[in-house]
């Protein structure tokens, strides 16, 4: 973001120039405004903290930093500059997975695998990060705490892997298993074999007949 001012506004650096800083909007002279250029952007501005103005105040092109809402989710609610908004045709950053939200967190999604976050090895929370996030974190074992392991969140819900101690343990399981049934088919082919008549047999009971 080379050459694009930047203001600590609220306790968060915002880029552009902050809605609640502007006295009067730029004059328009001609511009073609937001409200025009990009209706179906100008549907998603959030009147209540856009400090009074509207889509048809600014053009499309402007610098400032304003606020917006998505009324997919109670909390879809984010501020962007309007040029790059409408230059790049920014979807709410919320629905495409950008940022996480109570219509996309782990929490939300994926409850039974949110139980497994470690509380104490993990910084955030399951419900501070989305349920496709690349984060890697620190999960414990819903059969045996003492299993720990590390996998990103993405690869827990998308893949749907699980505690790898337990599943070495099933593996290992299975394999006896399998080596047991194959040495009693073989017990079973040799005692058939060890029962079958020889030749010396069939020459006594024709004998004795």
């Amino acid at each position: 973001m080379s050459g694009i001012k930047k203001h600590t506004f609220g306790g968060e650096v915002v880029y552009g120039i902050p809605i609640e800083t502007v006295k009067t909007p730029y004059p328009l002279q001609g511009r073609t405004t937001l409200a025009v250029k990009a209706p179906h952007i100008a549907k998603q501005w959030y009147h209540k903290k856009n400090c009074g103005y509207t889509p048809e105040d600014f053009s499309f092109g402007s610098s400032i930093n304003a606020w917006w809402r998505c009324h997919q989710g109670p909390d879809h609610i984010w501020r962007q500059r309007i040029n790059v908004r409408v230059s790049a045709d920014c979807a709410c950053p919320f629905c495409t997975g950008n940022k996480v939200s109570v219509t996309n967190s782990l929490a939300t999604l994926f409850p039974e695998i949110a139980k497994q976050w470690h509380r104490t090895q993990n910084t955030l929370k399951p419900n501070q990060v989305t349920a496709h996030s690349s984060l890697s974190i620190v999960w414990h074992c819903p059969n045996d705490k003492k299993h720990t392991w590390k996998a990103t969140v993405g690869d827990r819900t998308s893949q749907g892997t699980n505690c790898p101690e337990c599943a070495w343990e099933q593996r290992r399981i299975s394999i006896r298993k399998t080596l047991s049934d194959k040495k009693n088919k073989l017990m079973r082919i040799s005692r058939k074999k060890s029962k079958a008549p020889g030749p010396l047999d069939y020459s006594v009971q024709h004998t004795i007949h």
